[in-house]
């Protein structure tokens, strides 16, 4: 598999888990009015937004994903890199927070009223997993990025799309 059908395919990836944590995150905001769990509301706000930030901005980067020829910034591996590295850390403190906020959840019962609190803790399970998952993701796209990196001429300076004359044949 090549290096850019795999950058693709991680980019779905974190795609697809993007939608569904933005989905998940407005659930629980929108389930705010029959749940007065300040933390988790507040908590799924900003991590809803930075879901959708992350959905958006990574539609345009797979928009600049294969232009060789491009000088845009936003084609070079450096753009890449450092989205790569922002979301990692983001997502990593908000997994750690959310494994925190679902711990407290699934100990203290009166977190959540008993006809819904199996649903609500699965929920915040999910989220959690994804954000976990989008970390782990992001990770091997820095690591992925910054290799091939390596046989750019311009290294991270270079277009996303460079390939080397070996690859082309």
């Amino acid at each position: 598999m090549s290096y850019q059908s795999t950058r693709t395919i991680f980019y779905v990836i974190i795609l697809i888990l993007s939608l569904l944590h933005v989905l998940l995150s407005f659930f629980t905001i929108a389930d705010y009015t029959s749940n007065k769990q300040v933390v988790i509301y507040v908590y799924n706000i900003p991590t809803g937004l930075i879901s959708l930030g992350q959905f958006i901005f990574i539609c345009v980067l797979l928009g600049f994903n294969n232009r060789p020829n491009s000088t845009h910034r936003l084609a070079t591996s450096r753009s890449h890199f450092i989205s790569a590295i922002v979301f990692s850390f983001l997502w990593l403190g908000c997994g750690i927070l959310m494994s925190i906020i679902s711990w407290v959840a699934t100990s203290d019962k009166s977190v959540f009223s008993s006809e819904t609190r199996s649903v609500r803790i699965v929920i915040l399970i999910f989220q959690t997993i994804f954000e976990f998952m989008m970390y782990i993701i992001s990770v091997t796209l820095i690591v992925l990025i910054y290799e091939k990196s390596k046989a750019n001429v311009y290294g991270l300076q270079g277009n996303i799309a460079y390939k080397p004359k070996e690859d082309m044949a």
